[in-house]
């Protein structure tokens, strides 16, 4: 397919490089930023939930409780206090409260699924 009249093709370049555990052969990892841009969550298929530094480019932590599934989504509150991750076959939601650790379980049952 030839691009239309117009379209310029964008080559992205990366900008930053994360490093961390080598999560294996495990395939997918969804990433939310914090809003004060200085740090974001990252939650893969390997069942871990990182917190990450973007000036040093350094994990900061694991985010506590979060090791029983597959973690599908992450995504970060607008105020920045809570970050929600999304595991197992979408059934599982939880809730951390950033400052203190507090987990909150959300399992997903019923009709959604069916």
């Amino acid at each position: 397919m030839q691009p239309t009249s117009g379209a310029a093709m964008v080559i992205l370049k990366p900008i930053m490089t994360l490093e961390g555990p080598v999560p294996g052969d495990y395939y997918h990892i969804s990433i939310s930023y914090f809003p004060d841009g200085q740090r974001m969550i990252s939650g893969a298929s390997d069942k871990t939930v990182r917190q990450w530094h973007l000036q040093t480019r350094k994990e900061i932590e694991n985010a506590p409780d979060v090791d029983e599934h597959e973690v599908y989504l992450v995504a970060v509150s607008r105020d920045g206090r809570w970050v929600i991750t999304v595991e197992g076959h979408y059934d599982k939601f939880k809730a951390c409260e950033v400052e203190t650790g507090i987990v909150k379980t959300i399992l997903a049952t019923g009709k959604w699924f069916k």
